[in-house]
């Protein structure tokens, strides 16, 4: 009960922490997201990433344009200079994975001060390296899903599927496997 209660406690409080105090350190990130997204997808074009605020909510918002023309279908799809489409995921969406891995480590029993700190740096390169696979993916799934609904087409799309994961729990499920795999490892 006591580890639930800790649990419970630092999740709220590293929640609120990182979003009221390390947002900004996202920016840092930006790059290599650019990077990876068009390493995965060479359809698309990144003419600016950054970390803005959309009505409550502060957003990665990446501007985005076709690189390159390509059949999809039956459909010819042409690139257009004047085309400009935005991709944005919330940094809450980040911060969850990120305060149940902390949470768990820090509220995890009987563990050693060094083994502790020991696996707060594998949770932060855990999560910073499940970052790298969700941003990309996330923001990929929103272009072609902008496509699709465009030319009507309802076809199967993992991208898809794997963004309503994240969005319903899957986030939270990666933090605990991270948090879970740095206790082990340290």
């Amino acid at each position: 009960m006591r580890f639930a209660i800790m649990f419970f406690c630092y999740v709220l409080g590293i929640g609120l922490a990182l979003n009221a105090f390390f947002s900004p350190c996202i920016q840092a990130l930006l790059p290599l997201f650019k990077g990876l997204l068009t390493l995965i997808d060479g359809h698309f074009e990144v003419i600016s990433a950054q970390v803005t605020t959309v009505g409550d909510a502060q957003v990665i918002d990446f501007e985005v344009r076709l690189a390159k023309s390509f059949w999809l279908g039956k459909h010819f799809i042409a690139v257009d200079p004047t085309g400009v489409a935005h991709a944005s995921t919330t940094l809450v969406h980040l911060w969850q994975s990120l305060a149940v891995c902390l949470a768990l480590i820090l509220s995890w029993p009987e563990i050693l001060m060094r083994k502790r700190l020991l696996a707060l740096a594998y949770g932060l390169l855990g999560t910073l390296l499940v970052w790298c696979i969700d941003v990309p993916f996330v923001l990929l799934a929103a272009l072609w899903q902008m496509i699709d609904a465009h030319y009507g087409i309802a076809d199967f799309s993992i991208l898809t599927d794997w963004q309503q994961i994240l969005e319903n729990g899957g986030r939270l499920i990666l933090g605990l496997m991270i948090g879970c795999l740095a206790i082990f490892l340290a």
